[in-house]
């Protein structure tokens, strides 16, 4: 009876270690290009099956598991204590991303005090509760981070990269990892995606 169980928990494992790999062994490819050659830089992604992406014509959206950068499948509704990043990649913009705009001054955000090394912006005044922004320039592009207020659950990352591509990811308030680790693990994960 035990060989039984043994045997039995071993090839649970084994199917685990192996998931989203089809039995004849050949791993499935998702290819996508993103952006309008007239007036965009196209770029071209491979992304494994495994990472099941939602593709539409102008972007493609993965969750993964942080800080592993595994694939995961996305909950239905999310939580606080959720450590699922939704990554959502689309062409960069011809004039620029948000972020861009946010840290040039020139998107009707008002900078406040600095904090924990970030830049930090809101809204205009006239809302309940205020939209908190923190924004800082990465070496391969500009980053802000959006805080929709009390009532959310989830932050909202918002970058372009290289002016090659823009992604947004949203991630629990209560993740406890730094901005920039985040946004840094992303970057290198989609990295691995592009097609030279």
């Amino acid at each position: 009876m035990k060989f039984l169980i043994a045997l039995v928990l071993i090839f649970g494992c084994t199917n685990a270690l192996f998931a989203g790999v089809p039995e004849d062994g050949a791993i499935s490819i998702h290819e996508i290009s993103l952006g309008y050659p007239a007036y965009q830089k196209v770029v071209r992604f491979k992304i494994d099956d495994a990472y099941k992406p939602e593709i539409h014509e102008t972007f493609f959206r993965i969750f993964v598991d942080y800080p592993s950068m595994r694939p995961t499948r996305g909950p239905r509704k999310f939580k606080l204590n959720d450590d699922t990043l939704e990554i959502l990649v689309q062409a960069y913009p011809k004039y620029g991303t948000d972020a861009d705009r946010i840290l040039s001054g020139g998107f009707g955000a008002i900078e406040i005090a600095p904090e924990n090394g970030y830049r930090v912006f809101t809204e205009r005044i006239g809302r309940i509760d205020q939209t908190k922004i923190y924004g800082y320039k990465s070496k391969t592009g500009s980053v802000i981070v959006s805080d929709p207020g009390s009532w959310s659950v989830r932050y909202a990352m918002a970058r372009g990269v290289s002016d090659l591509y823009q992604f947004s990811c949203h991630f629990s308030k209560k993740m406890g990892a730094p901005f920039k680790s985040i946004d840094e693990s992303v970057v290198r994960l989609l990295s691995t995606m592009i097609v030279e």
